[in-house]
């Protein structure tokens, strides 16, 4: 998988629904979200992040990764698994 390709459709909606998911239940403001994200080599701005999740933008692969991981690393820091899937991990229509 091109990392850097844009998710096509259905996989872009399964690519929010699993993020949001993981941001509902990680509990995770929206400041802290962006801090680790770029922490992680996210290029987004606060605003560009936060479109991004209501899906204003394309998401790539990459940047659907770099959040998953911030997600995850969050929930390994609470003491649980990683539930958020990478994007070759998103169901395929």
């Amino acid at each position: 998988m091109n990392r850097r390709r844009i998710l096509d459709p259905a996989r872009h909606d399964e690519s929010l629904r699993a993020l949001l998911l993981g941001l509902e239940l990680s509990g995770l403001d929206d400041g802290t979200l962006w801090s680790n994200y770029l922490a992680l080599g996210g290029t987004r701005g606060p605003d560009g992040l936060s479109a991004l999740l209501r899906g204003e933008h394309p998401m790539s692969a990459l940047e659907h990764d770099v959040i998953a991981q911030v997600l995850n690393e969050t929930f390994l820091d609470q003491g649980a698994d990683h539930p958020v899937p990478y994007a070759d991990e998103l169901p395929r229509s």
